[in-house]
């Protein structure tokens, strides 16, 4: 399995970490399944946490159409990483946010699994041409 994310997710992804500034942003990633393959298409910023109920989610995934595919986060943030380890997020996406300029995207982005305990597993991220990613330490 790998992600997609596309120039407009990338676009509104720099927004949201530029309105941010220091602070952590966090949100929701929108998009697409099909096959092996997360699109992700677009971002919606939360609250700092992305959610406090799984009613919350629920009613926040259903107000977006059922389109969200995964969450971002800026920053090594272990509470919103361990908040995410839920069996509502199975199979969703997750971006850890390193670092983000015009140039350069450093992130790490994972799967959010099961294998006898939630885990965040490795997952290959694909950018529109002429972008580069690169994987931050795990």
């Amino acid at each position: 399995m790998d992600a997609y994310l596309s120039q407009e997710a990338l676009s509104r992804l720099k927004a949201c970490l530029l309105l941010a500034g220091r602070s952590t942003a966090t949100g929701f990633l929108l998009g697409h399944k099909r096959g092996h393959r997360i699109f992700v298409e677009s971002v919606f910023p939360t609250n700092k946490g992305f959610f406090t109920s799984f009613r919350k989610f629920r009613e926040a995934e259903a107000a977006l159409s059922g389109k969200v595919v995964g969450f971002f986060s800026s920053g090594k943030n272990s509470k919103d990483e361990r908040k995410l380890l839920q069996p509502f997020t199975l199979g969703k996406l997750y971006l850890e946010i390193l670092a983000f300029s015009e140039d350069k995207v450093e992130m790490l982005p994972s799967l959010i699994d099961f294998d006898e305990a939630f885990t965040l597993v490795p997952l290959k991220l694909r950018l529109p041409p002429g972008r580069k990613v690169r994987k931050g330490p795990r």
